[in-house]
């Protein structure tokens, strides 16, 4: 099984050290930043990165959608509730998405 992390704001900073610790245990890197470090850093972590904001519902969309055709899933502990934009999104059966 194939496990996917999503960051966002991964550009630098914490966010990009989120991203990197979750690399090294094993997750495929999938990173939202409006910054220009985020495409090279997803790339240098066996991901992708994305240019975009977490205000933008058109970035959002493209985040989804270019994981989810990349055949990444999103997995999460069942006692965790999405919320956000896509929790009441179709997304395929045994998928979660876990926003905090």
């Amino acid at each position: 099984m194939s496990k996917v992390s999503i960051v966002t704001a991964a550009g630098r900073g914490i966010g990009a050290a989120i991203a990197k610790v979750l690399a090294a245990e094993g997750f495929t890197p999938a990173l939202l930043s409006p910054g220009e470090t985020v495409e090279g850093l997803g790339a240098s972590l066996g991901g992708f990165g994305l240019r975009g904001s977490v205000t933008e519902a058109a970035d959002l969309e493209k985040l989804v959608a270019e994981t989810m055709a990349a055949s990444m899933r999103w997995w999460s502990t069942p006692a965790i509730r999405p919320r956000g934009p896509y929790s009441k999104s179709r997304m395929p059966t045994g998928t979660r998405v876990l926003t905090w």
